[in-house]
């Protein structure tokens, strides 16, 4: 399964409407790294991802979708990771269905 952050890199370069190397240069990242990213190895570290999302939804209308939706999944995963958001050890108890 590829990585939604490689996909839209790789949809953002394949529109060819910024090069390479700028696209390299507002990720932060070498222009040599985007091949690997856009493969999937490795997966694009979360800062990294955040400004690929915050890029597309500025330049790439026809992308904003995409770039929210990637924005949305690294705000949940830096949440996880800083342990702010609740995990459970066990599956929680049995749902009930109530008549009305």
């Amino acid at each position: 399964m590829t990585p939604r952050s490689a996909a839209l890199l790789k949809a953002l370069l394949a529109r060819e409407e910024f090069s390479a190397p700028h696209v390299a240069e507002a990720l932060g990242c070498a222009p040599n790294e985007l091949e690997s990213f856009a493969a999937g190895e490795p997966v694009m570290p979360l800062n990294t991802q955040l400004r690929l999302a915050v890029f597309v939804i500025a330049k790439v209308p026809a992308l904003a979708r995409r770039g929210h939706a990637l924005k949305a999944q690294v705000s949940a995963a830096t949440s996880f990771n800083d342990h702010e958001t609740a995990v459970h050890s066990e599956p929680p108890g049995r749902w009930t269905i109530r008549r009305r």
